[in-house]
């Protein structure tokens, strides 16, 4: 089973640059992992398949390597910090902010402007861009979530990237954030390698092809599978927390 997940995951990765932890961490706690377990391996895999994901967008393509990096070296700070969120809060609540997560980028989505009439604006804030990287990587690693279903839509709507640049942001993102939060895990003594490693594994296997189809997709139908993904999965946390 754990290969099936990693497989959709790294798709779903590759296709949206949203990490995957999103729909990963759900996905393990109804297989019965704990909460806890499930946002382990989901930094971990995160980790790895960002890397090959980032790898893939920027090959070519470095127009936004600076802006990426900027937002990274916030990320991997509020990365590192992630684990006290974790102990601070109760499981319960912890469902409750992924859930109001899941309904933010939801409404961002719903409430932009019709692709076809964005423009991208040539200059970019990088403070601000450091700033959204490192809030949203502290929540979001502190979920195991990733925190890339947070930051495209923020990227798209305050900052004005494209759709295409902002999910390869998304990717690189999440390198630098789940870095800083695998660090915090080693810390925190929070590690099940063998289960990561299997589902890593897959996951790259499915990044690859999800990058690919990507390439060939209208930025209006990957809008609406963001908006179907997000759907499900607050479906998903609602059962979790009733």
């Amino acid at each position: 089973m754990e290969i099936i997940i990693g497989f959709i995951v790294g798709i779903i990765s590759g296709l949206l640059g949203i990490g995957g932890g999103i729909v990963l961490v759900p996905i393990l706690t109804v297989m019965s992992y704990t909460l806890t377990q499930a946002i382990s391996i989901s930094i971990f895999t995160m980790l790895i398949t960002s890397l090959f994901g980032s790898v893939m967008n920027f090959h070519k393509d470095k127009t936004h390597l600076k802006d990426g990096i900027i937002i990274g070296l916030g990320a991997f700070i509020g990365g590192t910090q992630s684990t006290i969120i974790q102990h601070m809060l109760k499981e319960e609540y912890m469902w409750y902010i992924m859930l109001s997560v899941l309904f933010f980028s939801l409404l961002k989505l719903l409430l932009e402007p019709p692709l076809k009439d964005i423009k991208e604006g040539k200059n970019h804030n990088l403070f601000l861009l450091f700033v959204i990287g490192f809030l949203v990587s502290l929540l979001g690693m502190s979920l195991g979530i990733g925190g890339a279903i947070i930051l495209v839509p923020l990227l798209i709507t305050i900052l004005k990237y494209d759709l295409k640049s902002a999910t390869e942001l998304g990717l690189l993102y999440i390198l630098f954030a789940s870095f800083g939060a695998f660090i915090s895990q080693i810390i925190d003594n929070n590690i099940y390698l063998k289960e990561s490693l299997i589902i890593t594994f897959f996951s790259i296997l499915g990044l690859i092809i999800g990058t690919k189809i990507k390439k060939g997709i209208d930025p209006n139908i990957l809008k609406n599978m963001l908006l179907g993904l997000n759907l499900l999965l607050i479906i998903v946390v609602i059962t979790k927390i009733i």
